[in-house]
């Protein structure tokens, strides 16, 4: 019986030849600074907090509850979104006038601010002639819950802020069930008088 010729090890390796070694594709290593990024940072250090001009981003920035699975989903605009855990809902804000009603996320004007555990956004829109809307949110120090207080500051008197809820699904066994949305609205806001309302 005759042996099988042995072939060098380079010609059983056909993949060398086949396949070119893979270039690389994401240029040299560089830091992320300002000169060397392809877009404007997107958010100002101020006094210690971070701030956004009219951001268009939705539930980036968790607002955490004291040490239990339980979040504040905040953002850019003034919606909320609830982890319980599981979603729990949105919180969605507006305001209505004499000249019409929209969302605070759909204003002319939005300042986003945030401040270690807690968001404060400044709004501003022609519905609110010269004045604006201050709005602070935080986790509440104890438990699931958060706390929501809006300052009108200069708004007409017709101005109404409006809010709806909703959207909360909760799976147990096999079955899951919704809430259905709720809304308010008639919640007058007092000029001149910060955090007051009449509804």
């Amino acid at each position: 019986m005759r042996r099988p010729r042995a072939l060098p090890f380079d010609s059983l390796c056909w993949a060398k030849r086949v396949v070119p070694a893979p270039k690389p594709i994401t240029g040299a290593v560089r830091g992320l600074l300002a000169g060397n990024t392809a877009r404007p940072l997107r958010y100002t250090p101020e006094n210690g907090d971070f701030v956004i001009r009219n951001g268009g981003e939705f539930f980036n920035r968790p607002l955490y509850g004291p040490n239990i699975n339980f979040r504040v989903d905040a953002g850019d605009l003034p919606e909320f979104s609830l982890y319980l855990p599981g979603h729990g809902g949105n919180l969605k804000l507006g305001v209505s006038a004499a000249g019409g009603s929209k969302w605070l996320a759909q204003a002319a004007e939005v300042v986003a601010r945030y401040r270690p555990g807690r968001m404060i956004y400044e709004v501003r829109d022609p519905l609110l002639a010269q004045g604006r809307l201050r709005i602070e949110v935080l986790t509440a120090g104890r438990g699931a819950g958060f706390m929501l207080q809006v300052e009108a500051h200069e708004v007409p008197p017709s101005a109404a802020l409006t809010w709806a809820f909703g959207g909360r699904q909760r799976t147990q066994g096999r079955a899951q069930w919704r809430h259905r949305m709720r809304s308010g609205a008639g919640l007058a806001l007092l000029p001149g008088a910060p955090g007051r309302m009449r509804g």
